[in-house]
Protein backbone atom coordinates (compact mmCIF):
# COMPACT_ATOMS: atom_id res chain seq x y z
CA UNK A 1 0.00 0.00 0.00
CA UNK A 2 1.60 3.37 -1.28
CA UNK A 3 2.26 5.89 1.98
CA UNK A 4 -0.06 8.83 2.26
CA UNK A 5 -3.53 9.95 3.61
CA UNK A 6 -6.34 9.83 1.09
CA UNK A 7 -9.80 11.14 2.74
CA UNK A 8 -13.11 11.64 1.45
CA UNK A 9 -16.90 11.68 2.33
CA UNK A 10 -18.68 8.93 2.15
CA UNK A 11 -21.50 9.31 -0.01
CA UNK A 12 -25.54 8.72 0.58
CA UNK A 13 -28.06 6.73 -1.82
CA UNK A 14 -30.46 4.09 -1.66
CA UNK A 15 -28.62 1.52 -3.63
CA UNK A 16 -28.97 -2.12 -2.13
CA UNK A 17 -26.33 -3.83 -0.52
CA UNK A 18 -25.47 -6.19 -3.25
CA UNK A 19 -24.94 -3.26 -5.62
CA UNK A 20 -22.40 -1.49 -2.98
CA UNK A 21 -20.70 -5.13 -2.80
CA UNK A 22 -20.79 -5.60 -6.76
CA UNK A 23 -18.74 -1.84 -6.57
CA UNK A 24 -15.96 -3.29 -3.99
CA UNK A 25 -15.72 -6.17 -6.82
CA UNK A 26 -15.31 -3.30 -9.78
CA UNK A 27 -12.88 -1.40 -7.80
CA UNK A 28 -10.76 -3.97 -7.15
CA UNK A 29 -10.74 -5.68 -10.16
CA UNK A 30 -9.99 -2.62 -11.79
CA UNK A 31 -7.15 -1.34 -10.15
CA UNK A 32 -8.33 1.75 -8.88
CA UNK A 33 -6.72 2.10 -5.71
CA UNK A 34 -7.20 2.12 -2.24
CA UNK A 35 -9.19 4.93 -1.63
CA UNK A 36 -11.97 4.07 -4.21
CA UNK A 37 -11.47 0.15 -2.66
CA UNK A 38 -12.38 1.80 1.02
CA UNK A 39 -14.84 4.21 -0.23
CA UNK A 40 -16.80 1.13 -1.99
CA UNK A 41 -16.36 -0.70 0.99
CA UNK A 42 -17.89 1.80 3.41
CA UNK A 43 -21.32 1.92 1.13
CA UNK A 44 -21.20 -1.86 1.22
CA UNK A 45 -21.23 -2.06 4.54
CA UNK A 46 -23.18 1.16 5.44
CA UNK A 47 -20.10 2.04 7.49
CA UNK A 48 -17.10 4.74 8.34
CA UNK A 49 -13.72 3.07 7.21
CA UNK A 50 -10.43 3.97 7.94
CA UNK A 51 -7.20 1.81 6.60
CA UNK A 52 -4.06 2.14 8.31
CA UNK A 53 -0.81 0.62 7.86
CA UNK A 54 1.47 -1.39 10.17
CA UNK A 55 2.75 2.25 11.95
CA UNK A 56 -0.74 3.03 12.13
CA UNK A 57 -0.73 5.77 9.85
CA UNK A 58 -3.56 6.58 8.03
CA UNK A 59 -3.86 5.58 4.31
CA UNK A 60 -7.30 5.91 3.41
CA UNK A 61 -10.81 7.47 5.32
CA UNK A 62 -14.63 7.41 4.38
CA UNK A 63 -16.15 8.70 7.21
CA UNK A 64 -19.27 10.97 7.61
CA UNK A 65 -17.01 13.66 9.47
CA UNK A 66 -14.42 14.87 11.33
CA UNK A 67 -16.01 13.86 14.89
CA UNK A 68 -16.93 10.25 13.02
CA UNK A 69 -13.45 10.41 12.20
CA UNK A 70 -11.99 10.45 15.11
CA UNK A 71 -14.68 7.94 16.83
CA UNK A 72 -13.32 5.38 15.05
CA UNK A 73 -9.86 5.71 15.29
CA UNK A 74 -10.04 6.21 19.11
CA UNK A 75 -12.48 2.75 18.41
CA UNK A 76 -15.62 3.85 19.98
CA UNK A 77 -18.43 1.91 21.24
CA UNK A 78 -19.09 0.01 17.63
CA UNK A 79 -16.19 -0.12 16.08
CA UNK A 80 -15.14 -3.19 14.88
CA UNK A 81 -11.43 -3.55 13.58
CA UNK A 82 -9.97 -6.47 11.27
CA UNK A 83 -6.03 -7.37 10.58
CA UNK A 84 -4.88 -6.71 6.97
CA UNK A 85 -2.46 -9.64 6.73
CA UNK A 86 -0.32 -10.83 3.59
CA UNK A 87 1.62 -14.06 3.63
CA UNK A 88 0.61 -14.56 7.74
CA UNK A 89 2.43 -11.09 8.44
CA UNK A 90 0.08 -8.06 9.77
CA UNK A 91 0.65 -5.34 7.18
CA UNK A 92 -2.41 -2.75 8.75
CA UNK A 93 -5.72 -2.58 10.23
CA UNK A 94 -9.32 -1.65 8.71
CA UNK A 95 -11.65 -0.36 11.77
CA UNK A 96 -15.10 0.31 11.23
CA UNK A 97 -18.08 1.43 12.57
CA UNK A 98 -22.01 0.64 11.06
CA UNK A 99 -24.04 3.45 10.67
CA UNK A 100 -27.21 1.87 10.16
CA UNK A 101 -28.41 -1.80 9.99
CA UNK A 102 -25.74 -4.61 9.74
CA UNK A 103 -24.81 -6.29 6.35
CA UNK A 104 -26.67 -10.13 7.48
CA UNK A 105 -29.76 -8.18 8.30
CA UNK A 106 -29.92 -5.96 5.16
CA UNK A 107 -29.06 -9.09 3.12
CA UNK A 108 -31.50 -11.26 4.21
CA UNK A 109 -34.31 -7.88 4.29
CA UNK A 110 -33.43 -8.01 0.29
CA UNK A 111 -33.36 -11.64 -0.14
CA UNK A 112 -36.52 -12.03 1.77
CA UNK A 113 -38.81 -9.59 0.44
CA UNK A 114 -38.12 -10.74 -3.62
CA UNK A 115 -39.22 -14.38 -5.03
CA UNK A 116 -36.45 -16.14 -5.61
CA UNK A 117 -35.70 -19.07 -8.18
CA UNK A 118 -37.56 -22.72 -7.89
CA UNK A 119 -34.82 -25.18 -8.63
CA UNK A 120 -36.63 -27.09 -11.42
CA UNK A 121 -37.63 -25.56 -14.48
CA UNK A 122 -41.08 -27.39 -16.69
CA UNK A 123 -42.55 -27.47 -19.35
CA UNK A 124 -45.99 -26.90 -20.18
CA UNK A 125 -46.94 -30.50 -19.30
CA UNK A 126 -45.47 -30.02 -16.10
CA UNK A 127 -42.38 -31.98 -17.12
CA UNK A 128 -38.92 -31.35 -15.01
CA UNK A 129 -36.82 -30.17 -17.70
CA UNK A 130 -33.78 -28.19 -15.76
CA UNK A 131 -32.73 -28.65 -12.10
CA UNK A 132 -30.72 -25.75 -10.99
CA UNK A 133 -28.48 -25.46 -7.69
CA UNK A 134 -29.38 -21.89 -6.21
CA UNK A 135 -29.43 -21.16 -2.62
CA UNK A 136 -33.70 -21.10 -0.73
CA UNK A 137 -34.13 -18.92 2.11
CA UNK A 138 -33.01 -21.37 4.40
CA UNK A 139 -29.84 -21.73 2.58
CA UNK A 140 -29.52 -17.24 2.82
CA UNK A 141 -30.52 -17.63 6.57
CA UNK A 142 -28.08 -20.01 7.92
CA UNK A 143 -25.67 -18.81 5.96
CA UNK A 144 -26.22 -15.11 7.72
CA UNK A 145 -26.68 -16.81 11.09
CA UNK A 146 -24.68 -19.97 12.07
CA UNK A 147 -21.27 -18.99 11.97
CA UNK A 148 -22.01 -15.70 14.20
CA UNK A 149 -24.44 -17.47 16.34
CA UNK A 150 -21.78 -20.54 16.94
CA UNK A 151 -18.78 -18.40 17.88
CA UNK A 152 -20.27 -15.06 18.87
CA UNK A 153 -23.00 -16.12 21.22
CA UNK A 154 -20.86 -16.48 24.14
CA UNK A 155 -20.70 -12.16 24.14
CA UNK A 156 -23.87 -10.91 25.58
CA UNK A 157 -23.76 -7.87 23.13
CA UNK A 158 -23.81 -9.94 19.76
CA UNK A 159 -26.75 -12.23 21.38
CA UNK A 160 -28.30 -9.19 21.93
CA UNK A 161 -27.72 -7.53 18.26
CA UNK A 162 -28.67 -10.68 16.64
CA UNK A 163 -31.74 -11.32 18.16
CA UNK A 164 -32.82 -7.67 17.42
CA UNK A 165 -32.13 -8.46 13.70
CA UNK A 166 -34.32 -11.49 13.52
CA UNK A 167 -37.19 -9.85 15.63
CA UNK A 168 -36.79 -6.95 13.27
CA UNK A 169 -37.18 -9.15 9.92
CA UNK A 170 -40.21 -11.52 11.55
CA UNK A 171 -41.96 -8.03 12.01
CA UNK A 172 -41.24 -6.92 8.40
CA UNK A 173 -41.56 -9.69 6.15
CA UNK A 174 -44.01 -11.55 4.66
CA UNK A 175 -45.05 -15.05 6.97
CA UNK A 176 -43.97 -17.66 4.86
CA UNK A 177 -40.20 -16.49 5.69
CA UNK A 178 -40.63 -16.43 9.65
CA UNK A 179 -39.95 -20.32 10.28
CA UNK A 180 -36.35 -19.95 9.38
CA UNK A 181 -36.09 -16.68 11.44
CA UNK A 182 -37.83 -18.60 14.05
CA UNK A 183 -35.44 -21.60 14.09
CA UNK A 184 -32.76 -19.00 14.22
CA UNK A 185 -33.96 -17.34 17.06
CA UNK A 186 -34.78 -20.96 19.21
CA UNK A 187 -31.13 -22.08 18.12
CA UNK A 188 -29.93 -19.31 19.55
CA UNK A 189 -31.88 -19.55 23.15
CA UNK A 190 -30.29 -23.14 23.42
CA UNK A 191 -26.68 -21.13 22.93
CA UNK A 192 -27.58 -18.94 25.57
CA UNK A 193 -28.83 -21.61 27.98
CA UNK A 194 -25.94 -23.18 27.23
CA UNK A 195 -23.15 -20.91 27.82
CA UNK A 196 -24.72 -18.90 30.43
CA UNK A 197 -25.10 -19.97 34.29
CA UNK A 198 -26.47 -16.85 36.06
CA UNK A 199 -30.54 -15.93 35.67
CA UNK A 200 -29.68 -11.88 35.04
CA UNK A 201 -26.94 -12.83 32.45
CA UNK A 202 -29.77 -15.29 30.67
CA UNK A 203 -32.17 -12.02 30.59
CA UNK A 204 -29.54 -9.89 29.42
CA UNK A 205 -28.41 -11.91 26.48
CA UNK A 206 -31.85 -12.46 25.61
CA UNK A 207 -32.90 -8.68 25.40
CA UNK A 208 -32.58 -7.56 22.08
CA UNK A 209 -30.17 -4.39 21.31
CA UNK A 210 -30.27 -3.18 17.71
CA UNK A 211 -27.10 -0.68 18.28
CA UNK A 212 -25.25 -3.09 20.38
CA UNK A 213 -24.54 -0.31 22.46
CA UNK A 214 -24.86 -2.40 25.43
CA UNK A 215 -26.94 0.19 27.32
CA UNK A 216 -29.25 -0.88 30.96
CA UNK A 217 -31.99 -3.31 29.64
CA UNK A 218 -35.34 -3.50 30.60
CA UNK A 219 -35.59 -7.07 32.60
CA UNK A 220 -37.59 -7.45 35.28
CA UNK A 221 -36.25 -8.55 37.88
CA UNK A 222 -37.72 -10.77 40.77
CA UNK A 223 -37.57 -9.50 44.43
CA UNK A 224 -35.52 -11.49 46.80
CA UNK A 225 -37.72 -13.61 48.93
Amino acid sequence: MAAGRQSFGVAGGSRSFLEALDQVSEAVESGAGLPAVTRAAGQALDASVIVLDASSSVLAVACSSPEDERGVMAREAGTETVELLVAEAAVGQLRFRARGEPPPAALLRLVGRRHLRHERISDATGETRVIMRTPNWEDFVQLSCAEIRLYGAENPQIARRMRAMLENLIHTLPPHRHPALQQELALLDRAIDRLYTSPEDIALARTPDAQGLGGAARVERRPAA
